[in-house]
């Protein structure tokens, strides 16, 4: 059982006092919410039970982290958002891009809202008195009414009031349920993948920023190389770096072009474009659930005997297509579909040789390193924006 029903993570600064009144607001309607830092959940991160639910509220690097899991927000309007996917919640807005007419229009949301919960702040309608109000909250004793403020104060009431419930009921989800996967593992293994995969995310998440290379996959580090051959080790398979590298870059793939938004992308003129280091933990961790799911499958199979002829067959099917693309000197949109499962289709057929009992015979590794071959050339391959 869990000691808190919602447990509400906050980056800190001005958004706390926020997150302070939903904690109040949700114990006082019998909801044992607890108030934690960043700092806290990310300590505390590998102890938390499956099914404890979570809410990232605010501003801080956690809530814009855990944003990339959502794909459907239940509130979205006036930069502020909610939404949900299972048990992760995320409050946050962003009042930088509110045109003149949605700052009229968030205004005299917040008017009539304020009508049902009078703390609720009101905005002023045009720029100049929203930078006069920002400068009196800063200055004075009055209540600072900039728009980012009358943003908070609106999705405190807007969660309690449209969607708490909802979330509340929600199926829970955290780990590898994120991807749609459902597999049989033990509790023990499951522990174990979870705690690789979140100390790999904390360390590729503190460099700050992770570069994307030519070929728009992401640098690989240290960490994510350890993290798969751990994870190997879980499902009693040897993962060799080469290996571990080939198959990050043929997950990464596959996962940023879902994940990676232009919104979370910097662009600096002499590295060229960048993930920042919030971002790329999470794509870190979703990698590495992605490996879970792959190391489990070949395992089961290798319990079911399915290499030989077929694999071979599909092998060289696999061969054929790769080299059909590289006859191309640009991927379109239209055959990116096609690609991205030819990348994951070489990757796992790799997995699958590498832990294999022959796995160390010169016909193996030579196949595994025509394997790896193609995907770094497919990797380099221009793709269509």
């Amino acid at each position: 059982m869990n000691e808190h029903d919602i447990i509400i993570v906050t980056g800190g600064g001005f958004d706390d006092e926020y997150a302070e009144k939903l904690r109040a607001l949700l114990t006082e309607k019998g909801i044992n919410s607890a108030l934690w830092t960043e700092e806290q959940y990310m300590f505390n991160s590998t102890k938390l039970a499956e099914n404890q639910r979570l809410i990232f509220f605010g501003s801080g690097d956690e809530a814009k982290n855990q944003s990339v899991i959502i794909t459907d927000w239940a509130f979205d309007s006036y930069g502020c958002r909610i939404g949900w996917e299972g048990n992760i919640c995320v409050i946050t807005a962003c009042d930088g891009n509110l045109t003149w007419e949605e700052l009229k229009e968030f205004s005299n949301y917040c008017k009539a809202k304020a009508k049902i919960h009078s703390d609720i702040i009101i905005p002023s309608k045009n720029k100049g008195g929203e930078m006069w109000n920002f400068i009196k909250g800063i200055f004075t004793d009055k209540k600072n009414e900039s728009v980012w403020h009358a943003q908070f104060s609106l999705l405190v009431y807007e969660f309690l009031d449209n969607w708490a419930d909802g979330f509340l009921k929600s199926e829970e989800c955290m780990g590898i349920e994120k991807l749609g996967i459902k597999i049989p593992l033990s509790k023990e293994e499951k522990n174990k993948c979870k705690a690789i995969i979140h100390i790999a995310a904390v360390v590729t998440g503190s460099m700050g920023i992770v570069p994307i290379g030519p070929a728009d996959t992401l640098m690989i580090t240290p960490a994510q190389i350890a993290m798969i051959i751990s994870i190997g080790r879980v499902f009693g398979i040897q993962v060799y770096e080469n290996i571990a590298k080939s198959i990050i870059a043929g997950f990464a793939l596959s996962v940023t072009g879902r994940m990676v938004a232009a919104t979370l992308l910097n662009f600096i003129p002499v590295a060229g474009w960048i993930i920042k280091g919030g971002t790329a933990a999470v794509l870190t961790e979703t990698i590495g659930w992605a490996a879970v799911f792959h190391f489990y499958d070949v395992r089961e199979e290798g319990k079911k005997e399915i290499y030989a002829e077929a694999s071979i067959e599909y092998e060289d099917k696999l061969r054929n297509m790769a080299e059909e693309f590289l006859k191309k000197e640009t991927v379109f949109k239209s055959e990116m579909a096609e690609f991205t499962q030819l990348i994951n289709g070489l990757t796992r057929m790799m997995i699958k040789l590498s832990s294999s009992d022959n796995a160390g015979t010169p016909d193996v590794m030579e196949r595994v390193r025509v394997l790896e071959g193609l995907i770094e050339r497919l990797m380099k391959l221009d793709r269509e924006k």
